[in-house]
């Protein structure tokens, strides 16, 4: 049977002294536009006498955390309190997730301390997540500590978060200690949680289980396949970032993408550290990889074309030591 989906109103007409219609709007522009727009439209309703209920606020909260709007999120959280919805876990979540992405962590602390035993893991990794985001990284491990002891069980985008965090602080050991559980709990190794793993042993200098991790990887997008050789050079492995970049494929469809990622690319770094027939390639390959990397309309439009030229110039490298032949 089919049916016919029920005109939205419009937005100069809201249904007088109805509650659910406002809040209708509220998300469906939530949806359709910016989070600005839905803060806007807040305050035209209220300022009309709006009746608001709890399932108004938390994509309010989300438009003030997407605008790192904290005025209006502080405002929303004291409407909250006097309207008595202050203790609605889905709400004080949201709240714990608009003040850290607001960058203010000491107060989502407080609101999460407050939760007690209501929280539950979206609210850890909402806390979690505000601290690696704020550069509070040893602080997050110590919170999936406390929330083991809780006997909260992590999901993958949590355990993604703390790997990071891990790979930032330089603790290897902890981000081992993580691997190891998901391993002995079965959890599935998604491609998001892979590259957590990779990235969390490469930025800890463990560049062998990186690789191996990398190897077993089935589709290697370019963004973790330019980290690799990025992570390589870093550490001094220059041989292993030549190969790696030689064994890129033509990314024709993503000429904007492979021109972001090349140009952030540090591969000078460890190429700096080299001596010997080294150098000398070194300091001409610089200007050249500037100059491939400033034609992005170019590069956008022919494709693969500026990545052969980038090969081309990796190619006659002579890394000091190796036993590979340099182009002519």
């Amino acid at each position: 049977m089919q049916t016919t989906a029920l005109p939205t109103p419009p937005l100069s007409a809201p249904a007088p002294g109805s509650t659910l219609p406002k809040t209708h709007l509220l998300n469906e522009r939530l949806r359709s536009a910016p989070p600005w727009e839905a803060l806007r439209l807040f305050d035209d309703l209220t300022s009309r006498g709006a009746r608001w209920n709890k399932f108004t606020f938390p994509p309010m909260l989300r438009a003030a955390w997407k605008t790192k709007a904290i005025e209006e999120g502080m405002m929303y959280h004291g409407l909250l309190m006097k309207m008595g919805f202050s203790r609605d876990v889905f709400i004080e979540t949201g709240l714990v997730r608009m003040y850290v992405g607001c960058g203010r962590v000491s107060e989502g602390r407080l609101v999460f301390d407050r939760m007690g035993r209501r929280r539950d893991v979206v609210a850890w990794n909402a806390m979690i997540d505000g601290c690696c985001q704020s550069g509070h990284f040893e602080e997050g491990i110590r919170l999936f500590e406390e929330m083991q002891s809780c006997n909260v069980k992590p999901d993958e985008m949590l355990l993604s978060t703390v790997l990071s965090a891990c790979g930032r602080a330089g603790n290897l050991s902890y981000g081992k200690m993580i691997h190891e559980y998901i391993m002995e709990n079965g959890i599935t190794i998604d491609s998001h949680l892979q590259t957590a793993l990779i990235s969390m042993y490469a930025n800890s200098g463990c560049m062998d289980m990186a690789r191996e991790l990398f190897d077993q990887m089935n589709a290697k997008s370019l963004v973790i396949s330019t980290s690799m050789i990025s992570w390589y050079s870093k550490v001094g492995r220059l041989e292993n970032a030549r190969i790696l970049t030689l064994d890129l494929p033509n990314w024709q469809n993503h000429g904007g993408e492979l021109h972001s990622q090349i140009s952030q690319m540090d591969a000078q770094n460890g190429f700096q550290m080299c001596q010997g027939t080294a150098r000398p390639f070194v300091l001409s390959f610089r200007p050249c990889l500037s100059t491939y990397a400033a034609e992005s309309p170019p590069l956008h439009s022919r494709g693969c074309l500026g990545l052969s030229a980038i090969k081309l110039l990796y190619s006659r490298i002579r890394v000091p030591g190796s036993n590979c032949k340099t182009g002519t």
